[in-house]
């Protein structure tokens, strides 16, 4: 995958803000609304590629679908 280099994309840097910020995890929702992103998962990959390291919890809920949680580790 081509990933976007934080020093040149907007949108990585707002979702870089945002996790800094964060006092805790924030849910893939959370991400979408506080840096306007579309495809938060994809994001994060490409912080991940730029030498950020980003924590991933998954949630079960009782109906079967999944709640993904993210974590600003070192960045």
């Amino acid at each position: 995958m081509k990933h976007a280099h934080l020093a040149t994309s907007p949108r990585l840097q707002r979702l870089l803000k945002v996790l800094r910020e964060a006092d805790g995890e924030l849910s893939t929702m959370d991400l979408i609304t506080r840096a306007a992103l579309v495809a938060p998962s994809t994001a994060v990959s490409e912080l991940r590629e730029n030498g950020c390291e980003i924590s991933c919890r998954c949630e079960a809920q009782p109906n079967g679908s999944r709640r993904y949680f993210y974590q600003l580790r070192k960045g």
